[in-house]
């Protein structure tokens, strides 16, 4: 386990003065080399993540002591892309293949849910009742939607949006948005009916909202938008247009209030202490791994998972 920090000094784009940020990083050990591509937590104390290698390998882990420790907990055939928990025992994690996996027992044991071939590819996956998930999903560019996952039976119900889906954020049982392969969708219906939003032009990893009305949405090749209106309409938020599009590679978000959290493939880590007026740093770690996701556990404290097992703690 190495333990290192680091003091940043950062310019602010939009700015004449140097803003500065301490972060103190942490690189934990994982106990696996498999790639992670999320992480999530219940309460101050558990959390799981999930990974693996395409076609090879899928790992589960988990942590008791709020993320500090970690312990192989599955692993299985094929990459699981994410996890999402209703309480401290009951979980599903979802994959290629189609694939669930669903604990009842805080992880301790696993069962396969039956592959759902229509969309191959489960990106990632939100609680909208406590028996249902919506699961935002595809299998190319071209082809893609939402999945229903009902987690007390083994049925599945679909939406065909014919674009790939690769990130959702729902604000109640109600109401909800997804993003993916150039389009951003939004229902007001519990997810039986998806209207698009006008947001187009970028292949869209993740999305992030505060606990009002504000929230981010990120690109992979680069492009920031910013809403503060639940997703109805998005603006360009970075001041200088080519800060992000010249990097590319984003991969996952975070916010909690106005700040924001970026992160993405060869070490590519993003900071800004204001999202809305535009201001971001970069962060420099010194590491060329690929950051693959970003989760925020409090107002102090937050997580980067990435290639070969990489997991990093930050305070701020």
């Amino acid at each position: 386990m190495r333990w290192f920090s680091l003091i940043l000094f950062f310019v602010f784009l939009s700015a004449c003065q140097k803003e500065s940020i301490d972060l103190e990083i942490t690189e934990l050990d994982s106990q696996t080399n498999d790639n992670i591509y999320d992480i999530t937590f219940v309460g101050d104390d558990i959390a799981y993540y999930c990974g693996g290698q395409l076609w090879k390998t899928g790992v589960i882990g988990k942590s008791t002591d709020g993320g500090n420790t970690w312990t192989t907990i599955l692993e299985t055939d094929n990459v699981l892309f994410t996890i999402v928990f209703k309480n401290e025992n009951e979980g599903v994690a979802l994959g290629f293949s189609g694939r669930a996996w669903k604990t009842t027992d805080g992880g301790a044991n696993w069962s396969l849910t039956e592959s759902y071939p229509n969309y191959p590819v489960f990106s990632d996956a939100q609680f909208i009742t406590p028996d249902k998930l919506i699961v935002a999903a595809g299998f190319n560019y071209y082809s893609g939607g939402f999945a229903s996952y009902f987690f007390e039976g083994q049925g599945f119900g679909d939406s065909l949006i014919n674009q790939d889906m690769q990130t959702l954020h729902l604000f109640d049982e109600t109401e909800g948005i997804m993003a993916g392969y150039g389009g951003v969708y939004k229902t007001y219906n519990a997810a039986r009916d998806w209207e698009p939003i006008d947001v187009r032009g970028d292949y869209f990893k993740d999305i992030a909202f505060n606990s009002g009305n504000e929230g981010i949405l990120v690109g992979y090749q680069g492009r920031v938008l910013h809403s503060n209106d639940k997703g109805e309409s998005w603006q360009k938020n970075t001041k200088k247009s080519n800060f992000f599009t010249t990097k590319g590679n984003l991969e996952s978000v975070a916010v909690y209030n106005r700040q924001a959290f970026i992160c993405g493939q060869n070490g590519t880590f993003y900071y800004s202490d204001n999202f809305f007026e535009g201001n971001w740093a970069e962060v420099n770690t010194s590491l060329n791994r690929d950051f693959l996701c970003i989760r925020l556990k409090d107002e102090n404290t937050g997580f980067i998972c990435g290639s070969d097992g990489l997991i990093l703690m930050f305070k701020y």
